[in-house]
């Protein structure tokens, strides 16, 4: 199993969420001795691999593991509490409802689209190891063809938004849905249409979830 570390721990704990399989080895694709990193097991579904405090590669560093049997995984996303943004890309989201459609995955057209129907809704199962707090934010491709209102749902917090069209051309757009401070556990994030007005509500590229001590 190949891990591709886009942004390196600078405490050397490396954590590896979501995977109930063992693994015998981890080492650095880089290394040519292919020295053993030290590992343990945080808890059943994560583990921590010890890493040096300097990436091999500052753009895409690769840790590979050797794993005991057949992989097993838990499919909720381990949110980090500290650190850059927690990306949910709506690419890896569950599509709840017929008729959605991808873009070709390429910088700004990785959104999901099709959302044509208020019985549509898109969902991510997040968890996490402690108690920590974030800001919520939405991401998506504002045209001259999407516009409505939706809801947004994680634990305690129920944002409505709207999504305005723009006249003409394509534009990637933020909006801050508000801030959350979560407990260690299991939740649903989902979002769901109340009004659309044009052909569709968004072309959704990702809600990001960034802990409150990010700079």
């Amino acid at each position: 199993m190949y891990l591709h570390v886009f942004n390196w721990p600078e405490d050397g704990n490396l954590i590896l969420g979501g995977l109930k399989s063992n693994i015998s080895k981890a080492c650095l694709l880089a290394d040519p001795v292919k020295k053993a990193l030290t590992f343990k097991r945080a808890d059943p579904l994560d583990i921590n691999i010890r890493v040096p405090s300097k990436a091999p590669d500052s753009v895409d560093a690769v840790v590979v593991l050797e794993t005991r049997g057949e992989i097993q995984t838990d499919q909720s996303r381990l949110l980090s509490g500290t650190g850059p943004a927690n990306r949910l890309l709506a690419f890896d989201a569950e599509l709840i409802g017929k008729g959605f459609s991808f873009g070709d995955g390429k910088a700004g057209k990785y959104y999901v689209d099709g959302w044509k129907k208020t019985n549509q809704t898109i969902k991510w199962n997040v968890r996490l190891a402690k108690a920590a707090t974030y800001k919520v934010v939405l991401k998506y491709v504002a045209d001259n063809a999407h516009e409505g209102s939706f809801e947004l749902r994680l634990d305690g917090l129920i944002k409505k938004g709207e999504i305005a069209s723009i006249p003409k051309g394509e534009e990637i757009t933020e909006q801050e849905l508000g801030r959350i401070a979560l407990k260690a556990g299991l939740y649903p994030l989902t979002i769901t249409p109340l009004e659309i007005r044009k052909a569709g509500l968004m072309k959704i590229l990702e809600v990001q979830l960034i802990p409150s001590n990010s700079k």
